[in-house]
């Protein structure tokens, strides 16, 4: 695939969300949730192939493309569109097609997620997070066995999202951890003006 393409993914983006499926606006069912050791609480929902999610594959210029939208938190959907081995998220919610660029954000290297999102949100607010955290793993090969693991903490609020940080989860033990702080750290913070780069 061409850079091109995927730089005309919000495009995309924005094409396919006024014909998202109706688990765009619904909350999916979570596979799991906790209350977390700083007093908010860690609902995960599944970034892909689970019954909350729709998918659909189309021929693209080059290779196939895939595209995913799943169940989330507070209004917003968890989708994906995969083309040439890199997948791009997108947190749609409403009109906003909320772009995050994560492919972008590692010089568009090779990329593919984990399963799961981590929704972020207060003990007094669960049903709206406040972000959501999801683990992307990078590599210049999308052949090879080694890959650099990344959380990716995005900031929500008001129907809009933007990544707030990226954390190199394979250079810090406590990545999880850093990337919790990170997103109570986005409830009051503000969307960085440029990508954040992995630290």
């Amino acid at each position: 695939m061409k850079l091109s393409l995927i730089a005309s993914f919000p495009i995309l983006a924005l094409a396919v969300g006024c014909a998202a499926p109706s688990t765009e606006s619904e909350d999916a069912a979570s596979d799991e949730s906790e209350l977390t050791s700083d007093g908010n609480r860690s609902d995960y929902t599944a970034t892909s192939g689970t019954k909350t999610c729709f998918s659909k594959i189309t021929d693209g210029d080059e290779a196939p493309i895939a595209e995913s939208w799943c169940g989330g938190r507070g209004g917003y959907s968890f989708y994906t569109w995969d083309g040439d081995d890199r997948q791009a998220v997108s947190l749609p919610n409403g009109k906003n097609p909320n772009e995050l660029k994560n492919v972008e954000a590692v010089n568009f290297a090779f990329t593919y997620l984990g399963e799961r999102a981590e929704w972020r949100s207060t003990q007094k607010d669960p049903k709206n997070p406040f972000a959501v955290i999801f683990r992307q793993f990078v590599s210049d090969d999308p052949v090879s066995n080694k890959s650099t693991q990344m959380l990716v903490v995005s900031k929500l609020s008001g129907g809009k999202a933007c990544m707030f940080k990226i954390i190199n989860a394979t250079k810090h033990a406590d990545a999880n951890q850093r990337a919790r702080d990170a997103s109570n750290a986005a409830l009051k913070g503000v969307c960085p003006k440029t990508l954040p780069k992995p630290e």
